[in-house]
């Protein structure tokens, strides 16, 4: 059995598609008659048999490879090839250059240090996370290729056996497909406030690629297309937190992996099945959708639900402009509410998001994150509001340690903080955790707290703190 991981567009790398969490994940590719995920940039697979490596990328016949597989991916999803899909084969050590290139090439500083601020004020990573080391060893690890929407080529790992370079090329080249058509070279570049936005149509691009690549493996096969199960993802999400080289990958960015496949898969067979088979799909990466909720809630999608417009967050007293700004969305919000709480939960809890805004503020060494979210009824922005209040009570944890599982927060000390619409714990070293709910919204304030040289220290109260989030909440 085969497993891959892939990556979508660079650009993506951050996208709360996993709010303040990031992205893409690994499946598995069964022997016969199943199959594994994809990407739309760097994709990887444990590779069954390993040949000789040069250090030297290869053209041989990559090209003509590329080209046959091209056909029958072209066939089997629907879409014309409209351009030559040139084949590059590298070196793992050079395959991992690459990825590390195109996230230092690709990601702005601004958004790295954006998200891993939001992940520490969550108290899902600790202080001295690496965010951009992270990602490029998550994306790196055991590449099999990848399609570039920039570079317009299809690259591959030289030591691929014939089964995962058949099933690499699957998937990838759906993309490639995706991107000749639908035109994503500058679709994931990355923009202030586009995450959720972002990873609605990562999840769709992987969706398809997915749910394509079962049919064209039994298209290739000359077998019965058999439906992946998701539940396929949520087995390879464990096995990836349980793998010994990646024990200190925290838990959500590891789900966070998992997200565009699960849910854009769900959302893709939803339009074949209910919207017109794959003329539903390319509607859905033509008039694509305007968040995670929608990807979440086909019907939503298929309604044109908007996303209910929030006023930007200002600045708290003392603190200049933000330096980074972004929307989580519903999916972001339920990976991160499983922090806190089992999944089922966590997924109802964000089930009713309805918008939302999320700033880090800094001035010299100070930092406070705020956050505003809207909800489609008081029962949603109830509901939500117990998650947030588990969170806060939640004990810190300073310092993790790799392999220990946290306990969720106790769901009844939550229940009697929450009574009031308003909850706030101290953290020792990120400062408050307040939140406050105004009917149907929502106001978080994180901090603040000092970071000084490798130390970060808690400042200020809760009653400041709640404050500040009964003002976000207010805000209209």
């Amino acid at each position: 059995m085969n497993d891959r991981r892939s990556l979508l567009g660079v650009g993506l790398l951050l996208a709360w598609a996993s709010g303040c969490g990031a992205a893409p994940p690994e499946t598995r590719t069964p022997a016969p008659s199943s199959i594994a995920p994809q990407s739309d940039q760097p994709s990887a697979a444990v590779a069954p048999e390993r040949a000789p490596e040069s250090s030297e990328p290869q053209k041989d016949n990559a090209t003509a490879t590329v080209a046959e597989a091209l056909e029958l991916v072209a066939r089997v999803r629907g879409l014309a090839v409209k351009s030559v899909v040139p084949g590059v084969r590298m070196a793992r050590d050079a395959l991992r250059a690459e990825v590390s290139r195109l996230l230092t090439d690709e990601t702005p500083k601004e958004a790295i240090d954006g998200n891993a601020e939001c992940l520490f004020a969550l108290d899902t990573v600790p202080a001295d996370f690496d965010f951009a080391a992270t990602l490029a060893e998550l994306y790196s690890a055991e590449l099999a290729g990848f399609y570039d929407p920039k570079a317009k080529h299809m690259v591959l790992a030289t030591d691929l056996g014939e089964d995962a370079e058949r099933m690499t090329l699957y998937h990838e080249l759906v993309h490639a497909l995706q991107d000749q058509h639908f035109d994503l070279e500058h679709a994931f570049d990355w923009k202030p406030e586009s995450s959720d936005q972002d990873g609605a149509l990562h999840a769709v691009a992987e969706g398809d690629a997915t749910s394509a690549m079962t049919d064209i493996y039994a298209a290739a096969s000359g077998t019965p297309a058999v439906q992946m199960p998701v539940a396929a993802f949520k087995i390879d999400q464990l096995l990836l937190q349980a793998s010994p080289r990646l024990a200190h990958v925290p838990g959500i960015i590891a789900r966070s992996m998992i997200v565009p496949y699960v849910d854009g898969l769900a959302f893709v067979r939803y339009l074949r099945e209910h919207a017109g088979g794959w003329a539903g799909v390319d509607r859905a990466l033509a008039a694509r959708p305007a968040s995670t909720e929608q990807v979440l809630h086909p019907e939503k999608y298929l309604a044109g639900e908007p996303v209910i417009a929030l006023p930007p967050l200002q600045a708290p007293p003392g603190f200049s402009e933000a330096s980074f700004r972004d929307v989580v969305g519903e999916q972001g919000l339920r990976v991160i509410f499983e922090e806190w709480a089992p999944a089922g939960l966590a997924a109802e809890g964000a089930a009713g998001w309805g918008g939302d805004r999320i700033a880090v503020f800094t001035d010299g060494e100070r930092r406070v994150v705020r956050w505003h979210l809207v909800f489609d009824r008081d029962a949603d922005a109830r509901r939500a509001f117990g998650l947030f209040a588990r969170g806060a009570v939640r004990p810190e944890q300073a310092t993790p340690e790799p392999r220990t599982v946290r306990p969720f927060g106790d769901r009844s000390l939550a229940e009697r903080a929450a009574r009031s619409d308003r909850v706030c714990q101290f953290r020792p070293t990120r400062g408050a955790f307040a939140a406050v709910r105004h009917g149907r919204h929502i106001g978080v304030t994180l901090g603040p707290y000092l970071r000084a040289n490798a130390s970060v220290t808690g400042i200020g109260d809760c009653a400041t703190a709640l404050a500040s989030a009964a003002a976000i909440a207010g805000a209209r």
